[in-house]
């Protein structure tokens, strides 16, 4: 029996605690393959819920990437091409994902730690993944120069082999060819400004990174102690109880004990006022 894609789908969508349990019931049902469905890490978790939660922000992340790969693409063939404000436009689109995957963790109880928000971010950045979206199991790494391969003819690799190497010209041209142009310049002052961006951008993230988990680690403290107080509380309490309960069985035997006595005694008054009344009657 093999199990459909939403009940697979319903699997991603749950809390990260509840995936195991829930994997195992659903195996149940017949299918083998369910019990082979790897648990997602939270990083992987979490930018399979901007996917489920939030599909518009995770709409907009792809649909700059593919801006991005298309602008590499035909700058590779000599093609005119704004990679500035593709990578800018993307980086602001990983930005909006990552601030919606921070209140995705807060609102399911998870930590955004440094070291988890780092990976998500790994993640947006290498999106579009092999893996079906919103079943991620473990954070994706940016794709290097590699990834660009794909989208550039075989003809256009020859060309741009070829401008690799150009034949030797005399120093005149090559002096007149080493002047950039001015949209040379202007794209490269683009791209200046863009990784300018983006560094402050990571820089701000860094910083909230660091506030939270300094929040954290605080907030971990006074759960801690909170902790420890109940624990001596209760073990407090669990005296006190253990000594009523001692207290209580004794009490009930002393009831016992004294109802005896008093059943014991009220027979003999009868005994007694049975013999009374029969010597009266005697005489």
């Amino acid at each position: 029996m093999t199990t459909d894609d939403d009940a697979i789908n319903r699997l991603y969508q749950l809390p990260l605690a509840e995936f195991t349990a829930a994997r195992n019931t659903l195996a149940k049902g017949g299918d083998a393959s369910i019990k082979t469905l790897q648990k997602p890490s939270l990083p992987a978790w979490a930018v399979n819920q901007l996917y489920w939660q939030r599909r518009k922000v995770f709409d907009r992340l792809v649909a700059a990437a593919g801006r991005v790969r298309t602008a590499h693409g035909r700058m590779l063939v000599g093609k005119a091409a704004d990679v500035a404000e593709a990578e800018a436009a993307h980086a602001a689109a990983v930005k909006e994902s990552v601030d919606s995957i921070r209140q995705l963790l807060g609102a399911a109880g998870e930590l955004d730690t440094p070291a988890t928000i780092v990976a998500v971010q790994e993640t947006l950045q290498a999106l579009p993944g092999d893996e079906p979206p919103g079943r991620l199991t473990r954070p994706l790494k940016p794709k290097g120069f590699e990834a660009l391969a794909g989208l550039v003819p075989a003809s256009g690799l020859r060309a741009f082999k070829v401008l690799e190497k150009p034949p030797a010209k005399p120093a005149a041209a090559r002096s007149a060819k080493s002047v950039p142009t001015a949209a040379e310049v202007a794209a490269e002052k683009r791209a200046a400004e863009a990784r300018r961006r983006e560094a402050a951008e990571l820089d701000a993230a860094l910083r909230d990174a660091k506030r939270a988990e300094r929040e954290a680690t605080m907030a971990l403290d006074r759960a801690r102690t909170k902790r420890d107080d109940a624990e001596r509380e209760h073990a407090d309490l669990t005296k006190k109880l253990d000594a009523l309960g001692d207290r209580l069985r004794s009490l009930r035997d002393e009831a016992i004990h004294a109802e005896r006595d008093a059943k014991k005694a009220t027979a003999e008054r009868e005994r007694v006022e049975f013999r009374r009344a029969a010597l009266e009657h005697a005489e």
